[in-house]
Formats: structure tokens, C-alpha cells, sequence
């Protein structure tokens, strides 16, 4: 292994207990020489082994490596007692996993001598570590990181394709923004919707010298629901204020934000060019009118040192 990692090793038997402790114990420590933080967990209790008798402790070091048992310190001899240590080691590691993964304390999950139904959190842990590292992916202004959820998308896990493309968007959305050193969009990523739709909150302002009549009114309803409906969104709801108008709508994950509601806003500007080009975006909650207000001096701020 290249520089220094973060290793989690999962079996039935250390730091004793047959054979398999005794390779364990090895190869371990030739882990832990070659610079790497190894731990040791324990699903199930001790059971078995010469030094069984010395394995009376939850968590314990051998040779400077810490090892954990999750359950039980001793696998139970009643029927009950086995049946409450075997369900335990299905969701403690998931937990132990998870947290170890959220606290950027976990690069390589090691699992040995487990049986095929223990292994089932392992595989679990695995979806939300790819979870994790597409998300922070999608935060990093690099076309590296671009290119890297790119090639993922080429081969993904069935059950994180939708997460993928959301990743590749906002990556997307993050290094146009970066490059053209412009901000025409504000987005903050989250979930919510229905299907393979997310509902997104849409915040569209009128240029300074306008207010809504009628006839903007009736521009924007007809424009905006006709590249909507063109690009196979839903609008649940279009709500007038004094300088701006807010949109609810249900958008499919592989429709590109950016462009669909550009158009929408160029089409109403062929009628009086009344819209401001900008606007804002997200799918975390419905702003209040005072983040409202403060998202659009931002904006104002932006377009204001791009014209000086």
C-alpha cells in the first residue's frame, strides 16, 4: 500500500483462536510496520481457542493493535444467548462502519472468516461510502473531480445512478461557475421529489424598473409551463410577489438546471426583457422572503463587480 491508511479488520478471531488468529496476528502487525493505523472488530463473541481464558476484555491491544468485540465478550452457550450474539453482529459493524466513514477514519474494510449473511452490512457500508465520496466530489470546483463521477456514471451501482447523475451536475454546475468566474446560478444540492424527479424551489426576479401587470404575468406562466413541460417537469406551484416570482416544480435528474430555466427566462424576455438573468435554485427547502432578499443582493453583487 501507498502512504499511510486507515484499516478496519473485520473477523471472527483475534488476537487467539485457531489458525486463523494466528495469521491475523501476522499479517496485522506487518500492516501496522508498514505505517498504516490498524483496528481489529469482533462481531461475534469468543468461542473458541488454547487462550480462550484470556480474551476477557471488550476492547483490547495486542502488541500495541487495539481490538474490539462489538457484543458479546464470550459467544453465549444457550440458544437465546446465541441467537441475541449472531443478531447483534448483523447491525453493530454497520454502525461502527458508519460512523468510523463519517469521521474520515476509514479507507480500507478488510473481512475475513466472515459468514455470507455477516457479510451483508459490509456490502451496505460500501453504498454509503460511495455516497459519501460523491457527494464531497460534487463540492470540489476540479475537473478531476468531474471526470471522476464522469467514469463512474460509465459503470455505477444500480442503486446509486440517480445519486450520480445529481453529483455530476452539481459538479458540473460548480466548475462552469469557478472557470467563467460567474455565479448566473445559486444551487444547494438535497433530496426530495418523487420518482426519478427531485421538487426544486425556483426564485426568478424582475429587473428594477418593472412590476408585474397582467401581461408579464400571463408571459411568464405560458413560457415557463411550456419549457417545462418540454423538458418533462411538473409545476406544482408559481406564486407572485412585488419584485420576483417563486416556482415549485418536480424536474427529472437528468435535465440540466442551468439551461432549462435560462430558456424559460429568454422566451419570457422576448417579450419586454423584464427578467433578471439570473436566478436561484434549490431542493432544500422553500426560502424564506428575508433569504430571498439576501440571495439577490448577492447576486446584484456579482453582476455589479463583473460590470466595474
Amino acid at each position: 500500500m501507498v502512504g499511510s491508511k486507515q484499516i478496519v479488520l473485520i473477523t471472527d478471531n483475534f488476537p487467539y483462536g485457531g489458525a486463523s488468529a494466528n495469521l491475523l496476528r501476522n499479517f496485522t502487525l506487518c500492516l501496522r510496520n508498514e505505517g498504516n493505523d490498524i483496528e481489529v472488530i469482533l462481531p461475534t463473541g469468543a468461542s473458541y481457542g488454547k487462550k480462550l481464558d484470556q480474551q476477557n476484555q471488550s476492547v483490547g491491544y495486542f502488541e500495541g493493535i487495539k481490538f474490539t468485540r462489538l457484543g458479546f465478550i464470550y459467544h453465549p452457550k444457550n440458544i437465546l444467548g446465541k441467537m441475541m450474539d449472531n443478531t447483534i453482529s448483523l447491525f453493530l459493524p454497520l454502525i461502527f462502519l458508519t460512523k468510523k466513514a463519517f469521521n474520515k477514519k476509514l479507507d480500507v474494510v478488510i473481512v475475513y472468516n466472515i459468514t455470507a449473511i455477516s457479510f451483508i452490512p459490509y456490502l451496505i457500508t460500501k453504498i454509503i461510502l460511495k455516497k459519501e465520496i460523491l457527494s464531497k466530489l460534487a463540492c470540489l470546483a476540479l475537473p478531476e473531480a468531474y471526470r471522476t463521477i464522469e467514469k463512474y456514471l460509465q459503470l455505477p451501482d444500480k442503486k446509486l445512478i440517480n445519486w450520480a447523475k445529481l453529483a455530476l451536475f452539481e459538479s458540473k454546475m460548480l466548475l462552469e461557475s469557478s472557470l467563467l468566474d460567474q455565479s448566473h446560478v445559486l444551487i444547494s444540492s438535497g433530496l426530495g421529489g418523487k420518482n426519478n424527479m427531485l421538487r426544486y424551489f425556483i426564485v426568478v426576479y424582475l429587473k428594477n424598473e418593472f412590476s408585474f401587470d397582467a401581461t408579464k404575468k400571463k408571459v411568464v406562466v405560458n413560457e415557463f409551463d411550456s419549457v417545462l413541460k418540454k423538458n418533462n417537469c411538473e409545476t406544482e406551484l408559481l406564486k407572485f410577489y412585488n419584485k420576483y416570482f417563486t416556482l415549485t416544480a418536480l424536474i427529472p435528474l437528468n435535465v440540466n438546471l442551468k439551461h432549462t430555466f435560462s430558456d424559460a427566462i429568454n422566451e419570457c424576455n422576448q417579450y419586454g426583457n423584464f427578467l433578471v438573468d439570473s436566478f436561484i435554485v434549490t431542493n432544500v427547502k422553500k426560502l424564506t422572503i428575508s433569504e430571498i432578499n439576501s440571495l439577490f443582493d448577492k447576486l446584484n453583487n456579482n453582476v455589479n463587480e463583473q460590470s466595474c
